[in-house]
C-alpha cells in the first residue's frame, strides 16, 4: 500500500496497520476516519517529557507501565485506534492477540497534549471513545498556551470534571493516586504575561 486512499471508503484494522510501520507519520482510526499525525511543536515534545518522567518517577516501584506517543490503544468502536501522548497502564497491560499485539486493551490514564489542530477531535470524539473504555479512569487534557490541565475522572456518579490552572496548582491523578505539579509539567515553557506564576 503506499498512501491512504488505499484505504477509502472505510479503514480496517486488518488493512491498515502494516502500512504504519512504514509510514513516516501516525495515524489514528476514529469514526471510520484516518488521522494524520506528522510532527508536535517544542511546547507539546517538552510537556510530553515532562508528564512522562514525572509519572515514571511518581510510580517508581509500582507495576504501573508509561506509555508515549508510540502507544496504540484499541478503542470499542470496530476498526478503531488511538494514540495518546501519553498512556498508563494501571495494571498487567493486556495486548490484542496475534497480529496486533502491540495494541494495548486496558489503559488506566489516558493524557493528550491540546494542539490547535487537534483541540476538537481530544475534547469531544476522543472524550467519548476514551470513556468507553471500562479500564479508563482519568483522562487529562493538557494545554500548550497556558499552565492550564483539565481532569476527566470516573466515579460511581459518573464522570467528574476538574479544571486547573496556574503554575502554583497541583493536579490529582485519583487512580494512580499521585499529584503532579504544573510547575514540573510546563518545566522550560515561558508563557506571556505575569499572571501564570
Amino acid at each position: 500500500m503506499s498512501n491512504l486512499s488505499d484505504f477509502n471508503p472505510r479503514p480496517t484494522e486488518e488493512a491498515f496497520i502494516p502500512f504504519e510501520p512504514h509510514s513516516n507519520a501516525r495515524h489514528e482510526v476514529i469514526d471510520n476516519h484516518v488521522i494524520t499525525s506528522t510532527g508536535a511543536s517544542r511546547h507539546h515534545s517538552l510537556i510530553t517529557a515532562n508528564l512522562t518522567a514525572l509519572l515514571n518517577f511518581a510510580l517508581l516501584g509500582q507495576s504501573a507501565e508509561v506509555y508515549t506517543t508510540n502507544m496504540r490503544v484499541k478503542l470499542l468502536a470496530e476498526d478503531a485506534f488511538a494514540y495518546p501522548d501519553v498512556v498508563v497502564c494501571a495494571h498487567d497491560p493486556q495486548f490484542l492477540q496475534g497480529e496486533f499485539a502491540d495494541m494495548l486493551l486496558n489503559p488506566s490514564v489516558m493524557i493528550e497534549v491540546i494542539s490547535p489542530s487537534t483541540e476538537l477531535l481530544d475534547r469531544v470524539t476522543k472524550l467519548a471513545h476514551y470513556r468507553m473504555l471500562d479500564s479508563v479512569q482519568d483522562y487529562l487534557l493538557v494545554a500548550q498556551n497556558m499552565p492550564r490541565i483539565e481532569r476527566y475522572s470516573r466515579t460511581q456518579l459518573g464522570w467528574l470534571y476538574v479544571d486547573k490552572m496556574g503554575l502554583d496548582r497541583m493536579v490529582d491523578i485519583p487512580s494512580l493516586d499521585i499529584q503532579l505539579n504544573l510547575a514540573d509539567i510546563y518545566a522550560k515553557i515561558q508563557f506571556s504575561g505575569e499572571w501564570w506564576r
